[in-house]
């Protein structure tokens, strides 16, 4: 917002400047002063006309709840900044020109703290007044940074852009401050600083991941393993088969793509919707008794614990089966990113320089707080607030809920799992948070900590500690979540293959099974370009490493597919695609892109809104009950 002020007022003093260096050589003195202001004149009247132009064209969506009522606001606000911004050199201006008034001015007072940090003795009385002014502005926006990060309400009615540049504007002064110290003790303070944040690094752990105290040992330990699972899963819907209907039973595995608020919004509101639309067509046969599992990784792990956790408060009761959307939907409207800013931008940097660890959380410990309070959505926030050890369900009327993780040192997938998977090389982290608990007696960890966990990446969110392993965002090795369907499919196939289960058997054939693949990337394939030979040299590996998550992704969604098909009696529907970018707009250049943040406007959650009821239509005719929606 206050960009686009910025903007207009370099725009116009750039073009000021250009000019005079063109016409300093042809005029002079007071002819090109006033041909300057002329020209300086225009170009801000321009802007200014510009920006009413723009008001007065949004002025029909102002209203508090349209989706672009921005095209209103922004221009308003940027028309604000530019003319703060014309203000400000206009008093700068001013000042100088009373600073070289108060110098011939004898008998004023000078400021000692002025003469403390060695200020020039000649400008000392003439500065000081204004010394005091800009001191008290500081010693504001110091307060209003305090109360944003550590009163949460506060920051989120600031906003994270608000907060960004108070909190840059903060750091600054921080820095000029250090290099005046710099200069008055003849020693760089900075390289001091780093010294010691190495020095005292070793000495305590500042990312340990939050955990519970344990209610018993091994809270974990009686979670079903995959059989078990599947034999309570595939009986309870037997038990609910209509004997005399040849329509086959529609068995769904959800695969979730990251991409923070962006890719929770999206898959809960899929999810969502299609659980309300099922409810319309039959109360006692909804879509979540035909989801069998939901794989994921950031934001994606957050909107499937979202519908795991809707269907958990369905299953007992707490709400009807068709409010899923409205619950998610209001939901996704908190900001989550405010808070962690906070902690990113003031407390996870002094804790470097301190030798025990703060009595504060650390930015992903922020981001789960968000999540667990921001929202006004009290049902959802009271689920993440939760232990998983008491959403772990052994009845089978849930669906198993996987949430990917990446191992920092050797690069290895791990899973966050309410079922254990059989055969399997990923860890298995809830045996470690176990593990934990028998040697520092905590044992257990919250919806939104598991979440979190599978979303940590640079440098919003550090690398995470369990027990004695690192996890990052599981869209490291896996961004989609398919890699632990694959073993889920493997342990599913073995299953049906087992002579014991001969009753679960002879149903074989009335299911028919689905891959569900909600995605939020973009479907635009940009071709290589050539690489600089500097950035050759220098950051090749890295370059390779960050193309290597999308390669794995697809890698792993391509074997999914191969071990899915011969599995499925229904080929043409086997894998359904919801994808939030249109595929017909890819590569023309025409569509916009999607942010990815943990905080959404209100625009972008209406443009989503869109593309779901387009990607609905798409795929009404794969769905095993009847969707209508408006053409």
């Amino acid at each position: 917002m206050a960009g686009l002020g910025a903007v207009g007022l370099f725009f116009v003093f750039a073009f000021h400047n250009i000019l005079y260096g063109f016409l300093v050589p042809l005029f002079s003195g007071k002819r090109l002063d006033r041909m300057m202001r002329v020209v300086v004149g225009i170009l801000a009247a321009g802007y200014v006309t510009g920006l009413l132009w723009l008001v007065v064209e949004g002025r029909s969506v102002a209203g508090d709840f349209h989706p672009e009522r921005h095209r209103f606001w922004l221009a308003c606000l940027a028309m604000m900044m530019f003319v703060s911004q014309v203000l400000a050199v206009l008093f700068f201006v001013r000042r100088r020109r009373l600073i070289d008034l108060r110098r011939r001015t004898a008998g004023l007072a000078a400021s000692s703290l002025l003469d403390i940090i060695g200020f020039n003795p000649i400008y000392n009385a003439a500065e000081a007044p204004y010394f005091r002014v800009l001191n008290t502005v500081a010693v504001i926006s110091l307060l209003l940074y305090l109360a944003a990060i550590f009163v949460m309400r506060f920051s989120l009615l600031m906003g994270p852009m608000a907060f960004t540049l108070l909190g840059l504007g903060i750091l600054t002064g921080l820095a000029n401050l250090m290099s005046l110290a710099s200069i008055r003790i003849s020693f760089n303070v900075a390289v001091l600083l780093v010294a010691l944040a190495v020095v005292l690094g070793p000495q305590r752990d500042l990312y340990e991941v939050r955990l519970l105290p344990e209610v018993r040992r091994d809270v974990f330990g009686d979670r079903a393993d995959t059989r078990l699972f599947l034999r309570k899963w595939f009986e309870r819907r037997i038990e609910r088969m209509n004997p005399e209907s040849e329509k086959p039973f529609a068995v769904y595995l959800v695969l979730a793509n990251g991409g923070a608020s962006r890719a929770g919004l999206w898959t809960s509101s899929v999810l969502g919707w299609l659980q309300d639309l099922s409810y319309a067509s039959d109360s006692l046969d909804t879509f979540r008794n035909h989801v069998i599992c939901l794989a994921g990784s950031s934001g994606g792990s957050l909107g499937n614990s979202v519908f795991y956790s809707l269907a958990h408060a369905a299953h007992h009761d707490l709400i009807g089966g068709d409010s899923f959307r409205e619950h998610s939907a209001r939901f996704f409207q908190a900001d989550f990113l405010t808070h962690t800013l906070g902690r990113l931008l003031g407390p996870d940097i002094a804790q470097h320089l301190v030798p025990v660890r703060l009595p504060l959380d650390n930015r992903a410990d922020a981001l789960e707080v968000a999540i667990e309070r921001s929202s006004y959505e009290r049902l959802l926030n009271g689920y993440f607030s939760r232990p998983l050890s008491q959403l772990v369900d052994t009845t089978g009327a849930l669906p198993a809920l996987f949430i990917n993780v990446t191992q920092v040192d050797n690069g290895m997938p791990g899973v966050i799992g309410t079922v254990r998977l059989g055969d399997s090389q990923r860890q298995d982290v809830l045996a470690l948070v176990d593990s934990t608990g028998h040697h520092a007696g905590r044992g257990d960890i919250r919806l939104s900590t598991a979440v979190v966990l599978g979303a940590r990446f640079p440098f919003v969110s550090p690398a995470g500690k369990v027990f004695d392993r690192y996890y990052v965002d599981g869209g490291y090795f896996d961004n989609s979540g398919a890699g632990t369907v694959l073993s889920f499919i493997r342990e599913l196939n073995a299953f049906f293959s087992d002579t014991t289960e001969a009753v679960i058997r002879d149903y074989r054939d009335r299911f028919s099974f689905h891959i569900l693949h909600l995605t939020n990337a973009e479907v635009v394939r940009r071709p290589s370009g050539d690489i600089h030979p500097l950035m050759n040299d220098m950051v090749a590996p890295v370059l390779t490493l960050a193309g290597m998550q999308g390669a794995n992704t697809d890698i792993a969604n391509g074997l999914l597919n191969e071990a899915f098909l011969p599995f499925n009696t229904d080929t043409a529907n086997a894998r359904i695609v919801f994808n939030l970018y249109d595929t017909r707009w890819a590569g023309t250049g025409f569509e916009d892109g999607y942010p990815m943040s943990w905080a959404l406007s209100h625009y972008q959650q209406h443009r989503m809104s869109v593309a779901l009821e387009r990607e609905m239509l798409n795929n009404r005719s794969a769905l095993y009950f009847p969707v209508s929606l408006p053409e």
